[in-house]
């Protein structure tokens, strides 16, 4: 039997009906055509004799047969395309129809996809199509052989269709835009049409459109509105106009409408200017609380009872003042105002933080103190706080300043510090009897007794103990003059020089009450301090620790060391008093430094521990305390800490 020729075998005249037969088919896994199935043949020829483009895939790699109207999809692969793995054929739109096609050669599955989104090759680079796209599986012995399927190029529609639906949603955009409300009335006066906007305002219970307009808005109903005037003049004489009216129910609202006449009626372009309106009441209440509020302020800034004060940043010169500010002149505030704040306030030091201020530091209650100009014999105090005030753009266009004399609130805590001071030297008064009485005793013994012995070694040897007798007595009376003798300007002493003018003074007691004192001196470098307050706030701390004492384990003690602080990075001098005493629980220790509060009843006045934080706060350093009243582990411990130059001013 003869085999039948390409020719015969593959039909059709078209172009790739030709290149079908011409091509070499035995270099691709389909072989020769002579050797093809019936059902390949079958499908090909199908595919070749579609009017509408059709593509066969053949074989596992999906080997690209197509008719002549699918030759624009492979584009400038053509006529390359025949023959070729799908793969190879369409690189760029692989990734989107690669698995599909792949999941129908597995599966079986027919699919169809309507305007599927594919990117194709072209001449001039990748273009976007959009295919009505489906897949058929072809069987062959039972198994799935290869893939026909239609392919329509339906880019042109969908691009209509995406200008379309962007021009409706350009018109839908501008209509919802328009904030006004467009409504036409024929001649009969029926509704002919509204926009949106109108549409919104007017119909909330449903259409108007075809209904007379007099029967949907009676002028009855709206006998003071000038509506009526002016819709009859624009029908009639062609005349338009504008107003504002006041629709009651079921409108309830104000609005501004422009009547214009028209060729079929009227036309009416109207806004609801309720809102407006109500912000321009708002507006009003507003500004009327504003200046309510303004005049409030203005009163409060004239007769508040802190000094405020605005300067320029240039001169530093008094913008505006309040009374209170004026007061601390004796002047009124116009009087004051033009001034520089050197020439009312010659303080050394001011200048220079209100520059810091220029710059954009603010100061916050800091201690002022000296004399002004129209004051200069009277020395005062203050608290102030100074602020830069910006403009829009950021830059400082001002500075504020807030003043609070407390001139007689230093003098009144000097009076109790004063107090203090007369309490501890009376505690010490009682100590000193104790010390001096005994070395006086033993001094009266030796001279009766010099004078009654006739041995000049023995009256030798009475006289030489006297003598140190009075050399104790001398110490006692020295150490005691520091504590009321107060130096002008800070000296430097040592931790142990302060620490033993406390015990020359107390130790007699202490041995008098059983109470072992231990010391520990590490501190070698001097404090540039006020010794005299120093000594005040050493003798406090070991009196209350004498006083705090149980019947056990009566010790206390002292040590120094050379520290710096955790805070502020400064070196100093730690001192340390530790006694075992009965201890503090956590409602005293928090109130142990608040003035008047004393645990000693009647013969505590409650100022020494607050005096002692006084006076090491003006020396920049720190007090702080622990405690516990614990049955089996009690006593408390003092820290003091203070910086090497405590102190640079002059006392005051």
């Amino acid at each position: 039997m003869t085999t039948p020729s390409k020719s015969s075998r593959i039909i059709g005249s078209g172009e790739m009906a030709s290149l079908v037969r011409a091509y070499d088919w035995a270099s691709t896994p389909l072989g020769p055509i002579e050797s093809w199935s019936k059902e390949l043949l079958t499908i090909v020829n199908l595919t070749l004799a579609s009017p509408s483009p059709a593509r066969t895939m053949w074989g596992p790699d999906l080997i690209l047969i197509y008719n002549d109207a699918y030759r624009s999809f492979p584009g400038p692969r053509h006529p390359w395309a025949l023959g070729k793995p799908a793969r190879e054929v369409y690189v760029e739109s692989w990734p989107t129809v690669g698995p599909l096609l792949e999941n129908a050669y597995t599966t079986g599955e027919t699919l169809f996809y309507e305007k599927f989104r594919v990117p194709l090759p072209t001449s001039d680079g990748v273009r976007v199509a959009f295919l009505n796209y489906s897949f058929n599986t072809i069987f062959e012995n039972g198994k799935i052989a290869g893939l026909f399927g239609h392919l329509h190029d339906v880019t042109g529609e969908v691009t209509a269709e995406q200008q379309r639906d962007a021009i409706a949603r350009t018109l839908h955009q501008v209509q919802a835009a328009i904030s006004d409300g467009t409504l036409a009335i024929d001649r009969n006066w029926l509704i002919t049409y509204l926009n949106q906007s109108a549409s919104r305002l007017l119909e909330p219970s449903g259409t108007i459109v075809g209904k007379n307009f007099w029967e949907m808005f009676p002028h009855t109903i709206y006998p003071e509105s000038p509506y009526v005037e002016f819709y009859n003049r624009a029908m009639d004489q062609a005349v338009g106009g504008s107003f504002d009216a006041f629709y009651p129910e079921p409108l309830n609202a104000w609005f501004s409408v422009l009547v214009q006449p028209s060729e079929d009626g009227i036309i009416l372009f109207f806004r609801d200017v309720t809102q407006q309106r109500a912000d321009q009441e708002a507006l009003r209440l507003k500004s009327e609380e504003a200046e309510r509020q303004r005049v409030e302020i203005e009163t409060l800034y004239r007769t508040a009872p802190i000094g405020l004060a605005l300067f320029d940043t240039k001169d530093f010169r008094y913008l505006r003042l309040n009374d209170r500010q004026a007061a601390f002149f004796g002047l009124k505030p116009e009087d004051v105002v033009g001034k520089t704040l050197t020439e009312m306030a010659p303080i050394e030091g001011l200048r220079e933080l209100f520059e810091q201020v220029a710059r954009g530091e603010p100061v916050i209650n800091y201690p002022l103190e000296g004399a002004l100009a129209t004051d200069p014999d009277n020395y005062r105090y203050w608290n102030v706080s100074y602020f830069p005030v910006y403009a829009a753009d950021g830059s400082i266009r001002a500075i504020t300043a807030a003043s609070l004399e407390v001139t007689a609130q230093r003098k009144a805590e000097a009076a109790l510090i004063d107090s203090e001071k007369l309490a501890v030297l009376g505690r010490l008064a009682s100590s000193i009897a104790h010390e001096i009485n005994n070395p006086l005793e033993a001094l009266t013994n030796l001279l009766y007794l010099a004078q009654t012995s006739d041995n000049f070694s023995d009256v030798r040897d009475f006289l030489l103990t006297a003598e140190r007798e009075l050399r104790r007595v001398s110490a006692i009376t020295s150490q005691t003059l520091r504590f009321h003798k107060q130096a002008s300007s800070p000296q430097a002493v040592a931790a142990a020089s302060l620490i033993d003018s406390i015990l020359t003074v107390y130790q007699g007691r202490a041995i008098n009450t059983g109470v072992v004192i231990e010391r520990r001196d590490r501190a070698t470098a001097c404090v540039n301090c006020f010794d005299g307050e120093i000594r005040q706030v050493i003798s406090n701390l070991f009196c209350n620790a004498l006083e705090a004492m149980g019947p056990e384990r009566r010790r206390i003690l002292i040590r120094s060391r050379e520290a710096t602080h955790w805070r502020t990075g400064e070196r100093g001098v730690v001192l340390t008093m530790a006694d075992t005493g009965v201890g503090m629980g956590p409602e005293i220790l928090a109130r142990i430094f608040k003035p008047f509060f004393t645990t000693k009843s009647a013969t505590g006045t409650g100022l020494g521990l607050w005096v002692s934080k006084e006076i090491v706060d003006r020396h920049r350093g720190a007090i702080a305390v622990r405690s516990s009243n614990d049955p089996r582990l009690h006593g408390s411990v003092f820290t003091l800490f203070l910086p090497f130059n405590a102190v640079t001013r002059k006392n005051r």
